[in-house]
């Protein structure tokens, strides 16, 4: 069982990642940075983390919406990092978060958290409700402590 699924909100960054560099992907590459940070915390703390750019191929099924599914259905927790709130509210972004607040509020996942990390200029304000009724941090290394606590 996944003890914790993270949902990073890369897709801008994946489709600029061939383009020449500019201001904007020099800051997609940092919160991208940021986000493998957060994830080799957690690995370091024995967690296992479902992140979608390194499970997913390792997985040997191109029905990718599939294996998400299944990540979805077997973690225990999940982590919604957020660079933008058109990232957070794209379609397939929105449909695995609200997938798992779903679960959560039926009750087939007890005990379990939502936490909402955002990174740049993302406000509390501007996040859904679903997200802003569980714990919303804002990116700081110094606060991955704070999250963890969350996960056990």
């Amino acid at each position: 069982m996944t003890d914790y699924l993270i949902v990073c909100i890369l897709m801008k960054i994946l489709k600029n990642l061939y383009k020449k560099k500019s201001t904007k992907m020099i800051f997609q590459e940092k919160i991208l940075i940021k986000i493998l940070l957060e994830r080799d915390f957690l690995i370091s703390h024995g967690k296992n983390v479902f992140f979608s750019l390194e499970s997913l191929p390792m997985m040997g099924n191109a029905d990718y919406r599939e294996e998400i599914d299944k990540a979805i259905e077997q973690a225990k927790h999940m982590i919604v990092v957020g660079s933008s709130i058109e990232n957070i509210l794209s379609p397939w972004v929105k449909d695995e978060w609200g997938a798992f607040v779903i679960e959560k509020r039926s009750g087939r996942k007890p005990g379990s958290n939502l936490v909402t990390i955002t990174v740049g200029s993302v406000k509390i304000d501007e996040l859904p409700i679903s997200l802003r009724m569980n714990e919303v941090i804002p990116f700081d290394p110094d606060k991955f402590s704070v999250i963890l606590r969350y996960l056990n």
